[in-house]
């Protein structure tokens, strides 16, 4: 997806946010939340929320609508203190906005039974130790097309789990040992289109197991730079595709491996 298309696409999903009752001054641009959740109803994040408790969510409210908005900034220090929740069939978007949790197991974006979380040209950055830039899990669905970043050691850019789905059409960047880009399980499958990066020891750009596919298939697509990274694996079941590019550098790398 272009960068036209994505700003198309945002500024006409914001205008039909902007038409909800009620949704449009949840948190105005300029307002400043200290330790809330934006919880109980839709919502719409124009403002800043800066949390610094552990398990404190920015937004999180089960079937609802929830969006941070291209002005909107959630800040979360604390160990699994997420941006954004969504479940029970509910909706989660950062569309141009900014997400950085840097307490471990803290994940930027998360949606689990039925729901979706979409990054759509926005950015998320995590930095604590297995925190997740989106995830989906128990039929739910995962989509990025802006930039994700993760620091932290046992990270992962995109995480699907039990019958879920997950693509990137933006960028993701893990810089932490044992990091991967995508990871799927369970009977789910995960989809790269533009471009994978990772720079620790251990790393994976697409890690499937238990029954799950995962594919690449954009040139200049994956590239690993530790020790003992893989481009691809596979594991119980799994199956990787590759129909783009795989460009490892670090010692003992391997490309594609299936076990």
């Amino acid at each position: 997806m272009n960068g036209l298309r994505k700003r198309v696409l945002s500024g006409i999903l914001l205008c039909i946010l902007f038409a909800l009752p009620g949704l449009a001054d949840t948190n105005p641009e300029g307002n400043t939340l200290i330790d809330t959740t934006l919880t109980s109803g839709d919502h719409l994040n124009l403002g800043t929320i800066d949390n610094t408790s552990d398990y404190r969510h920015g937004i999180q409210s089960d079937t609802f609508l929830l969006v941070s908005g291209p002005t909107g900034l959630i800040l979360t220090s604390g160990y699994n203190a997420l941006g954004i929740l969504a479940k029970n069939r509910g909706e989660a978007w950062n569309i141009g906005g900014s997400i950085i949790t840097s307490g471990d197991s803290a994940y930027g974006m998360d949606a689990w039974l039925g729901s979706t979380a979409t990054n759509l040209a926005g950015s998320i950055e995590t930095r604590g130790i297995f925190s997740l830039g989106l995830t989906a899990y128990d039929h739910s669905s995962a989509l990025n097309t802006g930039s994700m970043l993760t620091h932290g050691a046992d990270a992962i850019g995109l995480y699907v789990g039990y019958v879920s789905s997950g693509s990137n059409e933006g960028s993701i960047v893990t810089s932490g040992d044992n990091a991967y880009g995508m990871r799927a399980g369970n009977f789910s499958a995960a989809t790269n289109s533009v471009t994978i990066t990772t720079s620790g020891n251990f790393g994976r750009g697409i890690r499937v197991v238990d029954h799950s596919t995962g594919q690449n298939t954009a040139m200049d697509s994956i590239e690993t730079w530790g020790e003992s990274a893989y481009g691809m694996a596979a594991f119980d079941n799994s199956s990787a595709d590759n129909s783009g590019s795989i460009t490892t550098h670090g010692d003992k790398a391997i490309g594609m491996y299936a076990h």
